[in-house]
């Protein structure tokens, strides 16, 4: 993670400075990967996603505080199963203006393997996680599977987002909900 610091003038130039090393599975700042930029909380903090995180490789979330760079792991994602479902978040975080963060990871969750992939939110006040929705793959409640893109939040007040694979024709899906 790094911060750049324009200097004014006729030609762009500034200071690079590196904020943060990703460790790997140990280590102080534990993550590895970050495939996305990051997002700002207004309160202070930039958050973000590992696509990679330990030995398991399942991805993780982590904060920056902006003052200071004290870097803060926060969880790992646990697959199909147990409190942080999710696998492999490829994409970075959306800011819902209300307090929350919202993600996807691209496996997970339900269905065969790795899983098709689940959406989540994170409070920004307490780092709290819930895993909104687990895909469904071609059939059931939440078609689609492996969304690979972000959300965006629409302006009906709704996130939307897509995904690589599923629906009938396994060609993808577009998908909305509301973040209430």
């Amino acid at each position: 993670v790094f911060k750049f610091s324009p200097v004014p003038g006729p030609v762009v130039n500034g200071v690079l400075t590196s904020v943060a090393v990703f460790t790997g599975s140990a280590g102080a700042v534990r993550g590895q990967e970050p495939q996305t930029g990051l997002v700002s909380d207004g309160k202070g903090f930039f958050w973000g996603t590992c696509y990679g995180s330990s030995f398991t490789y399942l991805g993780a979330v982590f904060k920056i505080n902006a003052a200071t760079g004290a870097f803060t792991f926060l969880f790992e994602f646990t697959g199909a199963s147990g409190a942080y479902r999710g696998r492999r978040p490829y994409t970075g975080l959306t800011d819902d203006g209300n307090g929350f963060l919202w993600g996807t990871t691209a496996k997970g969750g339900l269905g065969p393997g790795l899983g098709m992939g689940t959406v989540y939110k994170i409070s920004t006040t307490t780092g709290a996680f819930t895993n909104v929705a687990r895909l469904t793959g071609n059939a059931g409640g939440v078609r689609g599977r492996n969304p690979l893109g972000g959300l965006t939040a629409g302006p009906d007040g709704n996130l939307w987002g897509t995904t690589a694979r599923g629906s009938l024709a396994d060609f993808g899906t577009v998908f909305k909900f509301s973040p209430a």
